[in-house]
């Protein structure tokens, strides 16, 4: 599957430059759908993996929730093989159930950038702690997610956005 990735990656990268010099414009390669992807997914039939039309696809190079089974370094090294040598905007994000030790996110982070990655953000979070920040927000203001590529309050954002990071999160 990652050199299926990486084939389609090459292929956005070429789409997207070809007609920067026909048209003398600048167009940027991006693998970031940002919040777009529930718009997406709405106009993309159903997939192999089990997808049904009109679902969110999965957002930015994130595995679509609940596919990585591999661990963490797996992901980072399937992700990096996208071509971001050529691409502007790429995030990912990892949500971790416990904090990791510091040496050990270094290292996954330092061998992801090797490897060719270009962003990856992590949040440490349970579910059982989502679920009580839906309901008790008041003791949760200062909780901080991952989101599209960046940070935001998990009680700042939609309910839709909250219940799609509950999904999203495994443990």
């Amino acid at each position: 599957m990652d050199g299926i990735a990486q084939t389609v990656g090459e292929f956005l990268v070429e789409a997207t430059q070809a007609p920067q010099a026909e048209r003398d414009c600048l167009l940027f390669t991006g693998f970031y759908s940002l919040s777009l992807h529930h718009s997406f997914g709405r106009e993309i039939p159903g997939t192999p993996d089990g997808r049904r039309a009109g679902e969110a696809i999965s957002e930015n190079q994130s595995p679509v929730y609940g596919t990585d089974r591999q661990g963490p370094t797996a992901l980072l090294k399937s992700v990096a093989r996208l071509p971001f040598s050529r691409a502007l905007l790429g995030g990912l994000n990892v949500t971790f159930a416990r904090p990791i030790p510091t040496a050990d996110l270094a290292a996954l982070v330092s061998t992801y950038c090797q490897l060719g990655g270009l962003l990856v953000g992590f949040s440490f979070v349970t579910r059982e702690t989502l679920r009580a920040a839906q309901q008790h927000p008041e003791h949760y203001r200062s909780l901080c997610v991952r989101l599209y590529g960046f940070s935001e309050y998990f009680v700042a954002i939609s309910p839709e956005e909250q219940d799609e990071l509950i999904a999203r999160t495994r443990v």
